[in-house]
């Protein structure tokens, strides 16, 4: 069923007529090419081949299908481009396929699966939402409107209220027919400790305020429950444990929402908190988005690169404000994103910007925003006084940020401006940059380090060394072998058994071709073709990346040239490995000197020369 709903998908939709959904296409011979939507370009270098249903860019040499294409541009799994692509040419893709690994679902403790923790989630949220307008929610009701929100903004962001009960949620979900592992697992129930039974499990949110929080592309996968009163014992907010449906690192509040506007503005505003991302998207500041907690990690930061490099971080102007702010630096530089910061006066934050000088004010700050760099260097002549020490300290801290650039020239004009700022030489600054940036690189010491770095060049240098001594002719059968693969499972479960993995090479084309084949022999073709596809620009095999968009490649012939093209292929390879085989026994044969060894290997090289005169026959054959 799975492969048929694939199908169906891949012969209603074209590739042109989808990407064209999403970038403008000019058409330029048989081909359509744009300016790539994954990388910044002024010509236009991204091409879509209608005929082999593909796209390439060479410019940042991303390819794929129409799947990894969503997957790219969306940020979806692949299930998840199923889906949106099922639903433009009319193909319904059943919830069972949605999680879990493809054709079956991965079920966790208790038997539960991700399918069901999405429906506990969005039943919970419809319920919390509906507690909110009833008269035990009065007191949160109060609250919404006196911080400024409407009903439709309140049922745009399914805002919701959790009782004052230990119980409530615990028997609602019985009565929906949700087990108590179930509940646990989704995370709203909890424990007192690890060793408690799961009947003395009890409601994690009481007499709070409750924002669903969803994934990017709008399933519930967890909540946030803020305190209706400074006096409410507990943290400020309480957020979901981790589940197999939530991971506090990698979710942004507000993204569902946003993830458009980022994308179509170019920007993404990183604010503090739900109440923040809820009065910008109220003003019209629709790309802003919120961690769960001050923290912002590699994981976010790599969600916002999905759509946009550029992010204004607007954090409260407190010392936990200021800190995580700073704090952001590797998250956004691992990321390669553009950041700046929002300075606030103290006691200011987007919410109280908005209510008291509106959309013109906050857009204002954002316009003030300085550089990361700025800002960086901003708060550390603040908290040290400009004496030899101070500045020691502010040089130190500055430096371990800008060595985290992979960029030299980033670094080098980083350190041009800290020396330039502080009036120190920049001789100096560049030699603590090299000792910062040595430290960072060696980790546990200078030696292990080098050593390290030593062992990497010499598997660098072998792995070049079997790259350039694999013949080309094995490379040009591999690469036709892996386009046949990729683009048809029953190719790779053939390979599997007519090819011994000893006689793939240790080329770029050879490495990824065998990975193809191993998962394939595991069952999970499908993900490792859509895995390549995602991936095939990282593989630092140029000549596969032309290959595959070659108009003349062998995956646009009919079946029987296709056949024609592996048995050509297999046997190419094969006839050069025993080829090879014929010259080491050969060899054997002029040293060896007993009369019944020498017959022996005799035997042996015949078989050998038996082996390629068969597949010299079967080369032409089918």
């Amino acid at each position: 069923m799975d492969d048929q709903i694939k199908n169906q998908i891949k012969e209603r939709c074209d590739i042109v007529d989808l990407i064209n959904r999403y970038i403008p296409l000019k058409q330029a011979g048989n081909s359509f090419k744009a300016c790539c939507p994954f990388h910044k370009e002024k010509s236009p270098s991204f091409n879509v081949n209608p005929d082999k249903q593909m796209f390439y860019c060479f410019g940042c040499h991303k390819s794929g299908d129409i799947f990894s294409f969503v997957m790219d541009y969306e940020g979806v799994d692949f299930p998840g481009a199923m889906r949106l692509i099922g639903q433009i040419v009319g193909v319904d893709v059943p919830d069972k396929l949605m999680s879990g690994s493809f054709g079956g679902q991965k079920q966790y403790a208790g038997g539960v699966t991700k399918d069901q923790l999405y429906t506990v989630h969005e039943k919970l949220a419809a319920e919390y939402m509906r507690l909110l307008r009833s008269p035990e929610g009065k007191v949160a009701m109060d609250y919404c409107l006196d911080r400024g929100l409407d009903e439709e903004t309140m049922q745009k962001f399914k805002i919701g209220f959790a009782p004052d009960s230990f119980d409530y949620v615990k028997n609602w979900g019985k009565n929906q027919g949700f087990s108590w592992e179930l509940m646990f697992t989704a995370g709203v129930l909890a424990k007192k400790d690890e060793q408690s039974p799961i009947e003395r499990s009890y409601d994690r949110w009481r007499q709070r305020l409750m924002f669903p929080i969803e994934n990017p592309q709008g399933q519930i996968i967890g909540f946030s429950g803020r305190v209706l009163s400074d006096e409410q014992k507990g943290g400020k907010y309480v957020n979901s444990p981790e589940s197999p449906i939530f991971h506090k690192s990698s979710v942004l509040y507000g993204l569902s929402k946003a993830r458009e506007a980022i994308r179509e503005k170019n920007k993404c505003l990183v604010c503090e908190g739900q109440m923040d991302v809820i009065a910008c998207h109220r003003a019209g500041v629709d790309y802003a988005v919120a961690p769960q907690g001050t923290a912002f990690t590699d994981g976010q930061a790599r969600l916002i690169k999905r759509y946009t490099d550029q992010v204004v971080f607007a954090f409260d102007a407190d010392t936990a404000g200021v800190n995580a702010a700073l704090k952001s630096a590797e998250a956004f530089i691992s990321a390669e994103l553009n950041a700046k910061v929002v300075l606030m006066d103290e006691g200011e934050d987007p919410d109280s910007i908005l209510n008291a000088q509106g959309k013109e004010g906050l857009q204002n700050k954002m316009s003030n925003a300085l550089e990361y760099f700025d800002f960086m260097l901003t708060i550390y002549k603040s908290r040290y006084d400009m004496s030899p020490s101070g500045k020691q300290k502010i040089i130190q801290a500055v430096l371990e940020v800008i060595a985290k650039y992979k960029s030299p020239v980033l670094r080098s004009e980083y350190a041009e401006l800290l020396a330039s700022q502080l009036q120190i030489r920049a001789s100096i600054i560049y030699e603590e940059l090299k000792r910062v940036t040595n430290a960072q690189t060696r980790g546990t010491s200078y030696r292990d380090a080098r050593a390290q770095q030593k062992e990497v060049a010499q598997e660098k240098a072998q792995a070049a060394l079997l790259v350039e001594t694999a013949p080309a002719v094995l490379v040009h059968s591999e690469t036709e072998l892996l386009d046949l693969c990729i683009n048809n499972e029953s190719y790779a479960e053939r390979l599997i058994n007519e090819l011994p993995v000893e006689n793939i090479s240790q080329s770029s084309v050879g490495r990824i071709l065998n990975d193809l084949l191993a998962h394939t022999s595991q069952g999970d073709w499908e993900y490792a073709r859509s895995d390549f596809m995602e991936r095939v620009h990282e593989l630092e095999c140029p000549q596969l990346n032309k290959a595959l968009m070659d108009p003349n490649f062998p995956t646009d012939k009919d079946p029987r040239t296709l056949d024609l093209c592996f048995r050509e292929c297999v046997s190419t390879i094969m006839i050069y490995h025993l080829k090879k085989d014929q010259e080491k026994l050969q060899a054997d044969i002029n040293k060896c000197l007993d009369s019944d060894q020498k017959r022996g290997l005799r035997r042996d090289f015949m078989t050998l020369a038996q082996n390629i005169k068969r597949f010299e026959t079967n080369r032409g054959q089918v």
